[in-house]
């Protein structure tokens, strides 16, 4: 009978998972250069700034609609600064936009695409949200058409569309999944996963990019990957299937890993989860992978359901990641740009200082409540009673 509560128990549990943080977003890139034009490492300064002004002007004509809601960002306001940080910190932009800032551009307002000027390629159309990746081909495939009557594209009848980069070449198509991991990873089970996808010939990395020189970049913050295609030189439906079939099956198996993690191994997640929120709430100073860490640790136990809803309803948790990686930078940086270390590391640990604050009753009740099921089960020996001389004779 006890056998049979628990297991209603844990049943009642899984039913209000509703696994929101095992697909983060889903991107599609489509990247197309100008025809009789040097790729942009090739361009000087000034050259790269005509390139610039020219795709931005073709943008403007596209149509009436897209001309009004365009918003167009370059180097030097403070809007495009803040846009591409938070791009690059979810990997969404290359090295390369960093280094051509004198003829890098934002365009966002394009529908649900947005145009990036002269990162590795001329052109790069970024469709960032939930929708299929059928749908976010179909979005970027649009734009990039509609501007392609102005805009003479570099193309040849053998590979199709020419890049600066090969793993573009072709249909200059690309998409990529982030997944957060963290059932495969309490379960011990990430890494053969992990090989799998690179066999299958999939790129795996990790979801951000590290702006302080962490011991470990390689080590995914959070357990958060991003999965990219590589087959450009495919038609476009095989790429769209495959690309589906896999973020399928890697969806499948970290929402089955999270309920075995429940069913099997309650106490590693609540005490995985209980660590991280006692170290946020004392740390004075904190490197940007750990708080990211913590960041999706708490995002991640509030998808488990280890919070009661309502404890949780003012916590705005889903915003704690862009705050880790990009109002740390802001706010820890003096007027001119300049960044010390000590302080960025001081104000990333006042922001999840603030929120752990908030959930570690939550989390020491939660602890209570499985050590004492744990203890109910015999799981946890009572203190045996100190023996006496008594007792000895």
């Amino acid at each position: 009978m006890a056998s049979a509560t628990r297991k209603h128990k844990k049943r009642d549990w899984l039913d209000l998972i509703d696994f929101k943080t095992v697909v983060l977003s889903r991107s599609a890139f489509l990247y197309r250069n100008l025809a009789n034009t040097l790729f942009p490492d090739r361009l000087s300064g000034s050259e790269i700034e005509k390139v610039r002004d020219r795709i931005i002007d073709a943008t403007k004509s596209v149509n009436s609609a897209l001309k009004e809601a365009a918003v167009i960002l370059k180097d030097g306001s403070p809007e495009f600064d803040t846009a591409a940080d938070k791009l690059r910190g979810y990997g969404l932009l290359t090295k390369s936009f960093s280094e051509h800032r004198a003829g890098a551009a934002l365009v966002m307002g394009l529908g649900s695409v947005s145009l990036l000027v002269n990162d590795e390629d001329h052109l790069t159309f970024l469709t960032n949200e939930s929708a299929p990746f059928s749908e976010l081909w179909r979005q970027g495939e649009s734009l990039a058409q509609s501007l392609e009557k102005s805009l003479h594209f570099a193309s040849s009848p053998i590979y199709g569309y020419l890049s600066a980069h090969p793993d573009h070449v072709g249909t200059g198509l690309r998409f990529s999944c982030c997944f957060c991991f963290f059932g495969l990873y309490l379960m011990k089970e990430l890494e053969p996963v992990l090989r799998g996808i690179e066999r299958l010939g999939f790129e795996v990395v990790p979801m951000f990019v590290l702006s302080e020189n962490e011991e470990n970049p390689l080590d995914a913050p959070g357990c958060c990957y991003r999965v990219t295609s590589t087959q450009t030189m495919w038609r476009e439906e095989e790429i769209i299937e495959r690309m589906d079939r896999l973020c399928a099956e890697l969806a499948r198996q970290e929402r089955n890993a999270r309920v075995r993690l429940i069913e099997t191994k309650p106490l590693v997640l609540v005490d995985f989860v209980v660590r991280s929120v006692a170290v946020g709430s004392v740390s004075l100073q904190m490197a940007e992978s750990e708080g990211l860490d913590i960041a999706y640790t708490l995002l991640f136990a509030e998808d488990m359901n280890l919070f009661d809803a309502a404890d949780v309803d003012e916590l705005d948790l889903r915003v704690l990641a862009v705050e880790v990686t990009g109002k740390a930078l802001r706010e820890g940086c003096s007027a001119d740009g300049a960044g010390d270390v000590d302080e960025i590391r001081s104000v990333r640990a006042e922001i999840i200082r603030t929120q752990a604050l908030k959930l570690l009753p939550l989390c020491l009740k939660r602890l209570g409540r499985s050590l004492q099921g744990k203890q109910k089960r015999g799981g946890i020996p009572k203190k045996a009673p100190r023996k006496t001389q008594k007792t000895r004779q």
